[in-house]
């Protein structure tokens, strides 16, 4: 006969014949569907025709793991009387459990484990014998876990880029990019979308839960408000930042918007358009610095790449400008009627 594990693979442990059964159930009819296929084993048992379970091995018999979420891997080998083979990995089809599961979990028929908390656990591996349902064997293996706890990742500080901006015309808007940096790693985040903006005076300007501050209709010439995105963490609290957002004269002036290119965390590197006079250079340092400018026709699709230097990584891009799976280090901004801004990382 023959045990199945739930990938669908077929292991002899006796003669003679069983029925394998698939069943599957649509998922919008919910129609149930079965099929069958029939394994014939021969030549597994002595003369008798059946071997017994007399044994099982767990390899390794003691293992540690020293991070949370960490796996370990556990076979199970049985030893076999009365019939050949006299051994059979029977990893897949014995049931495995953890005395304790708080310090670590393992899979039911796999024998991957994983680790949760500090402290030890002992892990079963056990096996009804298919010839005799009365012999059920067991053994057991040891797992420790000395993980030291993930360190609490705290805000510590949070910018605003650019910290002054102003525009020319009424309803014009202007893009604010907020970044926070942290305890530990990753240690500097675009927060854009998850700080709280306001404006110290609506009359001038309002602003939206993306950073996108736009100048009020009646607004007068010359005009300027605060700009704040506040930010409470849980373990330092509320931390605030700031930046000046104004409406310069004369009123009605048109200018091309204006693209600005900032440069965020410790890191240094390069960023560049292939088909766009736009070219950062090179800039290191914590302090967020615009490394380069350039102005474009409204709906004008600037593509940027960050290319780390030696020593640095690529962190990531701002939110606001679209990035794909294939390229993360590739990102497109679409220029609209107002200025933008896009937040560069290097670690």
């Amino acid at each position: 006969m023959a045990g199945i594990s739930p990938s669908g693979l077929a292991t002899a442990v006796g003669d003679g014949t069983t029925t394998i059964t698939a069943i599957a159930t649509a998922p919008v009819s919910h129609a149930v569907v079965t099929s069958t296929a029939t394994v014939i084993v021969t030549g597994v048992g002595a003369s008798t025709g059946t071997r017994t379970l007399s044994s099982i091995a767990i390899t390794p018999g003691v293992q540690s793991l020293s991070s949370l979420g960490e796996n370990a891997h556990f076979t199970a080998i049985g030893s076999f009387a009365g019939g050949t083979p006299t051994t059979q990995d029977l990893t897949n089809l014995v049931t495995w459990t953890s005395s304790d599961s708080t310090v670590a979990t393992i899979t039911s028929q796999t024998g991957v484990a994983t680790a949760v908390h500090s402290g030890m656990t002992t892990l079963t591996a056990s096996y009804t014998d298919q010839n005799n349902a009365n012999n059920v064997v067991s053994s057991a293996a040891i797992l420790t876990v000395n993980a030291t706890l993930p360190l609490t990742r705290a805000l510590t500080a949070l910018a605003i880029i650019p910290d002054a901006q102003a525009v020319s015309s009424m309803g014009e808007t202007g893009q604010f990019v907020a970044i926070g940096t942290y305890s530990s790693l990753p240690f500097t985040e675009d927060m854009t979308n998850k700080v709280t903006w306001a404006s110290s005076d609506v009359q001038v300007a309002t602003i939206n839960s993306y950073g996108l501050a736009t100048v009020f209709t009646s607004a007068i010439e010359n005009g300027a408000t605060a700009i704040t995105a506040s930010y409470t963490d849980p373990v330092t609290g509320t931390i605030s930042a700031s930046a000046a957002f104004s409406l310069k004269g004369p009123i009605g002036t048109e200018t091309l918007p204006t693209l600005s290119v900032y440069k965020v965390g410790q890191g240094s590197g390069t960023v560049s358009s292939l088909t766009l006079p736009i070219s950062c250079d090179s800039v290191a340092g914590a302090v967020p610095l615009p490394v380069c400018l350039g102005n474009f026709p409204v709906g004008t699709a600037v593509t940027l790449t960050a290319v780390p230097n030696q020593g640095s990584t690529f962190g990531g891009w701002s939110n606001n400008c679209a990035t794909t799976s294939e390229n993360p280090n590739v990102c497109t901004v679409t220029m609209g009627t107002s200025n933008d801004t896009v937040g560069v990382i290097f670690n």
